[in-house]
């Protein structure tokens, strides 16, 4: 889910621990400012769908990533 929120909001955001990616992010568009609220509560996101299939092929091989990669 993603929203745009106002810059109070933003600032109230929780804070993460190191390692993990913010809720909120700045960004830009026409050269304006947007502060964007993005979670999935359920680990739906993309990039937890990408985490999720590296762990489903981590033993058998991936074309998609070198030999060895770990991260």
């Amino acid at each position: 889910m993603a929203y745009a929120i106002s810059k109070n909001a933003a600032s109230r955001a929780p804070s993460l621990p190191a390692g993990q990616d913010n809720y909120v992010n700045e960004m830009y568009l026409k050269r304006s400012k947007y502060y964007l609220y993005v979670h999935s509560y359920l680990h739906y996101g993309l990039l937890a769908a990408r985490a999720e299939i590296l762990k489903a092929t981590e033993d058998s091989g991936n074309p998609c990533i070198l030999e060895g990669f770990d991260g």
